[in-house]
């Protein structure tokens, strides 16, 4: 087993105290819970986080448990949570026996729902539903307009002040095209009459 022993004269970093290895998994920030079932792949040191102090992985410091890296906006840090969380792609996790169980994750906070798989926490109402015929566009431009029956070819808007962003909205799917009118899509010849395409 390798690691670093010595006596109990041996000096310990900060926040850490000089103990005999009884485990070669000790909780971090990042997995407070080490599973007892899996092989552990940190060697065994003499030196552990003091009571009241918890390793955090990244710098290898024992820090307070509430000093840990944070979760990103809108989200928390749970011991286990099921990995097929909810997206606003994706409402229906009633198959939880699909779901793999994570432990020591980040997960949305009540109200709030993932914008995609792996994407970020937003209130559940600022979730873009597309409706018949559309597809989501996880990077549409703002400065360009979605083509339209009136406007098949749309320059982009020089009074937007537009930067060069991506911003989630439903496109037309392929084969369609919005009617600016009704604002539905529909089939590139199914365009009002009125319009010349």
């Amino acid at each position: 087993m390798a690691g670093v022993f010595c006596k109990s004269r041996c000096t310990c970093p900060y926040n850490e105290k000089h103990k005999e290895c009884e485990s070669e998994c000790s909780p971090t920030c990042q997995t407070p819970l080490p599973p007892s079932d899996a092989p552990c792949t940190t060697p065994c040191t003499n030196c552990t986080c003091k009571e009241g102090f918890i390793r955090d992985e990244y710098s290898g410091r024992c820090v307070e448990f509430d000093k840990c890296p944070k979760c990103p906006p809108n989200e928390e840090f749970v011991e286990c949570a099921r990995h097929c969380q909810t997206t606003c792609d994706n409402t229906i996790t009633d198959s939880k026996a699909n779901c793999r169980l994570d432990c020591a994750t980040c997960v949305c906070k009540e109200g709030y729902i993932r914008e995609m798989a792996g994407g970020r926490c937003i209130p559940a109402s600022g979730c873009i539903r597309c409706s018949i015929n559309e597809i989501r566009n996880d990077c549409a431009s703002p400065c360009l307009p979605e083509p339209t029956c009136q406007n098949p070819n749309p320059k982009p808007d020089p009074d937007r002040g537009c930067v060069a962003v991506c911003l989630p909205r439903c496109d037309c799917d392929n084969g369609f095209i919005r009617d600016g009118i009704t604002r539905k899509c529909v089939r590139l010849n199914n365009c009002p009459s009125s319009v010349k395409y």
